[in-house]
C-alpha cells in the first residue's frame, strides 16, 4: 500500500478508486466491530454502553458524518475541546479548526494528521458558514417532487462519503500527506471531463 501512495500514476484508474475508498470502509469496519464487541462483552456483564458508530456513510453532509462517526469520542472532543473554546461567537470557526487539528495530534505527532485536521475542520468550517448563509434551500427542497429529493439525498451521501475518503488518503499517507494520490486523481478526473 506505501508504494500505491507513492506512486500512484502506476495504478489504473478502478485501482486508484479503491485505494481512495476501500480504507475508509476497511477502517469502518474494524472500529465498528471491535465497538460492537465491547457493547457485548458489557452486556455479559450486565452494563449497557452506547452505540459508537450510528451509519455515518449514510450521512449527507461533513458535520453529521462526524456525528455518527466514533460517538463517544465526537462527543468527547464536543464537550471537553469546542466548548471550553466555543463560548464567543467570534471564535466559533477558529475553534472548529482547532478541534480537528487536535483530533488529528490525538492520533499522532505527524504532519499527516495535521493535514487531515486542518482538510476535515476547514470543510466543515465551510460548510457551517454555508449552511448558515442559505435558510432558502430547506423551503425549496420540500416543494421538489419526491424523486428529486431522493436522488439529491443519495448524491449528498456519495458526496460526503468521498469527501472522508479523500481525508482518510491524506490520514493514511506519512510520507506525502496524500497529495500524490489527490494530484493523480485530479488529473485522471480532469482527462475523463477534457
Amino acid at each position: 500500500m506505501a508504494d500505491s501512495f507513492s506512486h500512484p500514476e502506476h495504478l489504473t484508474f478502478p485501482r486508484l478508486l479503491l485505494l481512495i475508498h476501500l480504507p475508509a470502509l476497511v477502517g469502518y469496519a474494524l472500529e465498528s466491530a471491535s465497538a460492537h464487541l465491547e457493547l457485548g462483552v458489557s452486556r455479559v456483564f450486565g452494563l449497557r454502553g452506547s452505540e459508537n458508530f450510528h451509519y455515518p456513510f449514510l450521512s449527507t453532509d461533513p458535520i453529521l458524518i462526524w456525528r455518527r462517526w466514533n460517538i463517544t469520542f465526537s462527543r468527547w472532543l464536543f464537550e471537553y475541546v469546542y466548548v471550553p473554546l466555543g463560548r464567543y461567537p467570534q471564535w466559533r470557526y477558529p475553534s472548529i479548526m482547532f478541534v480537528f487539528v487536535y483530533c488529528g495530534l490525538l492520533h499522532g505527532l505527524r504532519l499527516n494528521f495535521v493535514a487531515w485536521g486542518l482538510w476535515t475542520g476547514s470543510t466543515i468550517v465551510f460548510y457551517h458558514w454555508l449552511s448558515h448563509r442559505r435558510t432558502w434551500v430547506a423551503a425549496s427542497r420540500r416543494q421538489r417532487p419526491w424523486l428529486v429529493r431522493q436522488l439529491m439525498t443519495a448524491l449528498a451521501c456519495l458526496a460526503t462519503f468521498h469527501w472522508f475518503c479523500l481525508g482518510g488518503i491524506i490520514f493514511l499517507d506519512a510520507q506525502y500527506c496524500g497529495l500524490r494520490v489527490l494530484r493523480e486523481y485530479l488529473h485522471r478526473l480532469v482527462s475523463l471531463v477534457m
